[in-house]
């Protein structure tokens, strides 16, 4: 890369200018937040649904002092991780750490069955939106 060439530089916004990108900066920034909390609420209303009968069963199994109102799908998905973290899933068992520390289930995990099967499960539903 060579030296900066005066002939290259961009010439300062005016004020004007630089109220108007800002504008516009500001109202895509603030479309990009309300999709997040949209997908932040839609992804937190699914998976504190009940899950479905068989599944409530074997999560009773698992886990006999379980409520059955409790017996969510986020219940599912624990109860699967702490089963992968069992058989020597060193990715479920940090995943778990870290929601216990901090309630969050934003932690990355790498690309495992679960994964795909959620991100299927997903995509399954997104497509049923659109079609509808």
């Amino acid at each position: 890369m060579g030296k900066p060439n005066p002939e290259n530089l961009r010439k300062p916004w005016t004020p004007e200018e630089a109220s108007y990108y800002g504008k516009i900066g500001g109202k895509k920034a603030g479309a990009i937040q309300k999709r997040k909390k949209a997908m932040r609420e839609l992804a937190s209303a699914m998976v504190n649904c009940a899950i479905d009968e068989k599944s409530q069963k074997s999560l009773a199994k698992l886990f006999p002092d379980l409520d059955e109102k409790d017996m969510t799908i986020a219940a599912g998905i624990i109860a699967t991780q702490i089963k992968a973290a069992l058989k020597g899933d060193l990715s479920a068992a940090k995943w778990l750490e870290t929601l216990q520390a901090t309630g969050e289930l934003d932690v990355e995990r790498t690309d495992d069955d679960l994964s795909a099967s959620l991100r299927q499960l997903a995509n399954e539903l997104e497509s049923r939106k659109n079609a509808g």
